[in-house]
């Protein structure tokens, strides 16, 4: 029998933050990490624009492709998704790369 142990002598991760670093940089270093994650995360959606609360409608519905949408929806039209079951959550311009200057 054999192993495969190659797995063993990977580098280790790089760690958020040098050995000795303060607690601002700690705190500095994971709001960083926590935002580049977020900012991942908005990136892996389909931008549907202001046809937001139909195509969230559609989804719910079974009658588009069940998919990770982000766009733009007035007050209205997000409380009648609310009430319709529809979750969904504001996201900051600063999160979407396709809105900064």
């Amino acid at each position: 029998p054999r192993l495969n142990v190659a797995h063993l002598h990977a580098p280790a991760a790089k760690p958020l933050v040098p050995a000795g670093a303060s607690d601002a940089e700690k705190m500095a270093a994971l709001q960083a990490a926590v935002m580049r994650q977020v900012r991942a995360l908005v990136r892996s959606t389909e931008n549907v624009g202001p046809r937001f609360a139909e195509e969230a409608r559609r989804i719910h519905e079974g009658d588009a492709d069940d998919r990770p949408i982000r766009g733009t929806a007035t007050v209205e039209e997000r409380e009648a998704l609310a009430e319709d079951g529809i979750e969904v959550m504001a996201v900051p311009d600063f999160l979407d790369d396709e809105r900064l200057q």
